[in-house]
């Protein structure tokens, strides 16, 4: 793990089982509004274990809501070493009541199938009012 108060990412050097848990209270969110729900991420050059058999999952959880998306690391053309959100799209409502709630935004990056794998950098996972 990086030293506290520092910009350096968490570097996963070689994980059988990733799970990373976030959350935030609903009365921080605008009542009724959308929000997209991911983590900043890279691979590094000598990354492994991340294929197609392995995707990652990313999933978010107010009330009843329970979006998840499933992750290829690999897919498209990305560089390693180059910094990218995921998942692409998974939006989440905040709920009518969301100012005065003491409801959680609970929302995870789990990776535990495929064996083992490395080299990927999680720098910060995020919440972003999508703009309508």
């Amino acid at each position: 793990m990086p030293p506290e108060n520092s910009d350096s990412p968490a570097e996963l050097l070689q994980v059988r089982w990733l799970q990373v848990i976030s959350s935030t209270d609903t009365n921080k969110l605008t009542a009724g509004k959308k929000y997209k729900i991911g983590f900043n991420v890279a691979l590094t050059s000598d990354a492994f274990g991340w294929g197609p058999d392995s995707n990652i999952l990313v999933m978010a959880k107010i009330g009843d809501q329970r979006p998840i998306k499933k992750v290829n690391l690999l897919e498209g053309d990305r560089q390693r070493n180059v910094r990218f959100d995921i998942p692409a799209n998974l939006c989440i409502e905040a709920p009518p009541d969301a100012s005065s709630s003491q409801e959680q935004l609970l929302f995870q990056l789990i990776g535990i199938r495929g064996g083992w794998k490395g080299g990927l950098k999680i720098y910060h996972a995020f919440i972003t009012e999508v703009k309508q």
